[in-house]
């Protein structure tokens, strides 16, 4: 008889070999009492199965004790109270984030339906009056091993894309700083430059200037008190150099600036 609650469990250890240490725990969501008995008996009558069987009777109760956790398959009917075909399963993977082992059972003999329900996340159909205890077993061990396998890919996947975003920040740690090098250099660079620049104004240009401004003193002095033309001329020159000469000290200042900022921005 089914019990007044709206949550009904039948619990019950089903261990047929004692050297199987691995129990299998089964939620069986079945509106159905004959068939869920059925089926809890075809595995009670199973061999070297070790099971743990929880029955429940409508897909809400189906995901409150799947949110409980500590479920390794499920068999689901497709047709229960408020849902039908491949709408149940779908209701059920919008409710649940993640769904262990599934395995579908089904009244309809359709391929189609079949196909679709392995393609969106079941992992094997069984047609109830084909069911016998052979092939229950064998598709429960079936979706449990298809499931671990899926997870530890899963897994595997998660892991190489966190090796992989762990060396993606790497690179990108090491392009930065190879462009703060870069950077770096290129300021030393228009540093040195700029340093050249500087000793070529003042060693070269400079001194030529200092030069010929000394050499139209000496002739301004040997020539120009007799001839007042030329010393116009003398004058109007030497003013010309000393020109000449603030513009050499000003790009000097300007080049020794620039050298002073660019060494504080590094």
């Amino acid at each position: 008889e089914r019990s007044s609650r709206s949550l009904l469990i039948w619990r019950e250890t089903l261990a047929k070999d004692p050297m199987n240490d691995i129990r299998i725990r089964i939620l069986l969501v079945e509106d159905n009492a004959s068939d869920a008995r059925l089926i809890k008996r075809m595995l009670k009558e199973a061999k070297g199965l070790a099971c743990e069987v929880e029955w429940v009777e409508t897909l809400d109760d189906g995901s409150k004790r799947l949110a409980a956790g500590e479920v390794d398959v499920v068999l689901l009917d497709l047709e229960l109270p408020g849902s039908s075909g491949l709408d149940t399963l779908g209701r059920l993977q919008q409710r649940m984030a993640r769904i262990p082992a599934l395995v579908v059972l089904s009244e309809l003999s359709d391929e189609d339906v079949a196909l679709q329900a392995v393609q969106i996340g079941a992992q094997d159909y069984l047609i109830k009056e084909q069911i016998d205890t052979s092939l229950l077993v064998r598709s429960i061990r079936y979706a449990s091993e298809r499931r671990q396998a899926h997870d530890e890919m899963e897994q595997r996947v998660l892991e190489r894309t966190a090796e992989l975003q762990h060396t993606v920040n790497a690179l990108r740690d090491e392009i930065q700083e190879r462009r703060k090098t870069e950077d770096m250099l290129r300021q030393r660079e228009r540093e040195e430059e700029r340093k050249r620049l500087a000793r070529e104004i003042h060693d070269e240009l400079g001194q030529y200037l200092s030069a010929l401004r000394l050499d139209i003193s000496i002739i301004g002095l040997q020539f120009g008190k007799e001839n007042a033309v030329l010393q116009e001329k003398i004058l109007g020159t030497v003013k010309l150099v000393d020109a000449m000469i603030k513009v050499v000290r000003n790009l000097m200042s300007a080049l020794q600036i620039g050298r002073a900022s660019s060494r504080a921005c590094v």
